[in-house]
This record gives structure tokens, C-alpha cells and sequence, in this order.
């Protein structure tokens, strides 16, 4: 699978529920958060240090062993300006693959400036 970027939309793109949750493979390709608002700017959400890892070094369970505390810092939003084409898709579609719908993206210095549906993805 590889990694993938998470969007939020304010702006429908979808035109439905789906909108929520993105993920696409075309931003930063790092695990990033991004913010689509109803302007069409495009936003980096950094969430360093708002997470802390605790260990519980008494559970024998490991999925008890390591748990994320919030540390009571907030993330912080920034302009992402890139200039390029990114696609996009619902993270929690259940429908079946072939359905799947995508979107290409076109921003010029972090700003939307066209959509494309891409049919038939698989």
C-alpha cells in the first residue's frame, strides 16, 4: 500500500458524505494532514508534540504496552503552497474496488484552481 497523505474538505468534492475523509498519494507522501477549506486553500496540519507515547510497563498485553496522551498543545496550520496535481479518494469507502471514486486535484501555489473526476479507477 505505501503511505499516504489524510485530507479533511470543507469543499465538496464528492458532492456527499465521503468528503470527511480523504487520503491521497499525490501531497507530501509522508503521513501528512491536510485541510481543504470552502476557498479551496490547501493546509498542512502539524500535530507535533500535541501526542505523547506512554508506557505501561505493568500490562503483559501489547496492545496495552503503549498509549498516546495528549500532551495539551494543539496542532498547527500552515499554508501548503504546492503547485501541482494531487488525487484523491474517500478513506472509507465500502463499496466495491472497481467504484472506488477518485478526484484529480490542480493547485497553483496551494490554491485549487480545477477539479477532475476520474472515472472507473480500477
Amino acid at each position: 500500500m505505501g503511505m499516504f497523505d489524510s485530507m479533511h474538505s470543507s469543499l465538496p468534492l464528492f458532492n456527499s458524505e465521503l468528503d470527511k475523509d480523504l487520503q491521497s498519494k499525490g501531497l507530501a507522501d509522508a503521513m501528512t494532514n491536510f485541510w481543504l477549506n470552502s476557498s479551496g486553500e490547501l493546509y498542512e496540519i502539524d500535530y507535533f508534540r500535541a501526542y505523547q507515547m506512554t508506557n505501561n510497563v505493568n500490562s503483559t498485553d501489547w496492545r496495552d504496552m503503549f498509549k498516546w496522551k495528549p500532551t495539551g498543545k494543539k496542532g498547527v496550520i500552515t499554508p501548503f503552497l504546492i503547485t501541482g496535481i494531487a488525487r484523491v479518494y474517500p478513506a472509507n469507502w465500502g463499496g466495491k474496488l472497481e467504484k472506488w471514486p477518485e478526484v484529480q486535484l490542480y493547485f497553483k501555489h496551494g490554491l485549487l484552481k480545477d477539479i477532475t473526476s476520474i472515472p472507473n479507477r480500477y
